[in-house]
């Protein structure tokens, strides 16, 4: 996880940083679900209520009431005459025969399509659907006229017509639209698709390793103090705040560790605004090299190498001097000795800031002794927060002086 638990405001600026394309979810889901419900004809449907009572006489149940077995037995047998009236073939084919002059090529199968019905306590209720209302209603009409005979003749066929056991409790009104408005299914959906894509930024901010602003950076490491930005127009900023807290020191070797994915501009935009100001600045490069190069640092203390006046090169502008490690990953022994040691009071003598460039955390804590102070260098959208947070573990377990965080990538304009 990016960060330890979760505050009101991160949920506000999960919202802040992602609202285009939350909102984009939700107009393109609301355009979908809006679609496709104006593509589906509209439904109408229209019902009628049947009563269904015990087998004790009208006088007896409203003098007496019902007792709980025989509520319970009534209850069973609505579930009973709702499942006959879904499944049984006779019913149907009476009122086929009811709808034969209105619509003669209707089948047993479509008309049980269009039927359902469900128990409720006592009542039955029975449900006619159709995209068409006026075919809901002619065809409601014509079950309604059967239902209760049908039942009544099928289970209780010697009952007198004075002891009906169903009986019509309430007509079928005229059809209305069952199915959802448009509108309505877009703005459901058009909700989801907000929520869902919100959803996913905010498991992305709290489950996802990138970095990708400036605040998570700083979420990441909360207890490193924020130095600045490498940009050209926030460096004289950045070079304040590290100054300031290197001012006690003689010479001070500013160790620059560019953390997992950042594109290390930081050790030459920080040498440069240094010599800016009449200071003499070495950059001490101890970063990867992948490409052959004339022999650097590491042949030196291997004793391979010319002296050290020989190595030093300039950079482009003149201002700057710059010594390269050398091809191939950091000799942890050489690096280790008391030669690497003698070379860097030799140095510091002659010069006033030494920023020596990392790329590994193990490397640059094997300097710790030398190194006046650290920063660490994240870049948005590129760093990972377990790469960052490892790097400053690393260090702070070898007993590093950690300055600060800086920050690659970003055009945001905050105050260092």
């Amino acid at each position: 996880m990016k960060t330890k638990y979760l505050t009101l405001a991160d949920f506000g600026a999960v919202l802040k940083k992602n609202w285009l394309p939350i909102l984009l979810a939700l107009l393109l889901l609301f355009g979908a679900g809006a679609g496709i419900r104006l593509a589906i004809p509209a439904t109408y449907s229209t019902d009628a209520t049947y009563y269904v009572r015990n087998m004790q006489g009208e006088e007896f149940i409203k003098k007496n009431g019902l007792t709980t077995s025989q509520l319970a037995s009534v209850q069973t047998l609505c579930k009973e005459y709702a499942t006959l009236i879904e499944t049984c073939d006779g019913l149907y084919d009476r009122t086929l025969e009811k709808l034969s002059s209105f619509y003669p090529q209707m089948t047993r199968e479509e008309l049980r399509g269009m039927v359902s019905a469900t128990s409720d306590n006592t009542l039955i209720r029975v449900t006619v659907t159709h995209t068409d209302p006026a075919v809901a209603d002619t065809v409601a009409a014509a079950l309604q006229g059967e239902v209760a005979g049908y039942i009544n003749e099928t289970a209780w066929p010697h009952l007198s017509a004075e002891m009906q056991c169903v009986t019509l409790a309430g007509a079928a009104l005229p059809a209305a639209q069952s199915s959802a408005h448009p509108l309505v299914i877009g703005a459901l959906t058009g909700v989801l698709g907000a929520f869902l894509a919100y959803l996913f930024f905010l498991l992305r901010f709290l489950f996802g390793n990138t970095l990708r602003d400036a605040d998570e950076i700083t979420r990441a490491l909360p207890e490193l103090p924020l130095l600045g930005e490498v940009r050209p127009d926030r460096l004289f900023a950045l070079r304040t705040n590290l100054t300031v807290r290197l001012k006690s020191s003689r010479c001070p070797l500013v160790g620059v560790l560019d953390v997992d994915g950042a594109p290390g501009l930081l050790a030459g935009a920080l040498a440069g605004s240094l010599s800016a100001t009449e200071k003499k600045v070495l950059i001490l490069d101890l970063k990867l090299q992948t490409a052959e190069d004339a022999p650097g640092l590491y042949a030196h203390l291997a004793g391979e190498a010319p002296s050290l006046d020989a190595l030093l090169r300039h950079t482009e502008d003149g201002d700057v001097m710059y010594l390269a490690g050398g091809t191939g990953k950091a000799p942890m022994d050489l690096l280790a000795t008391d030669r690497f040691g003698a070379l860097l009071q030799q140095l510091s003598e002659v010069l006033d800031y030494i920023v020596v460039d990392f790329d590994d955390p193990d490397v640059a804590a094997l300097l710790s002794a030398h190194i006046s102070g650290y920063v660490l260098v994240a870049a948005t959208k590129k760093t990972g927060a377990r790469e960052l947070r490892r790097a400053h573990d690393v260090l702070q377990s070898a007993d590093a002086r950690l300055l600060g965080l800086a920050i690659e990538g970003t055009d945001r304009r905050r105050d260092a």
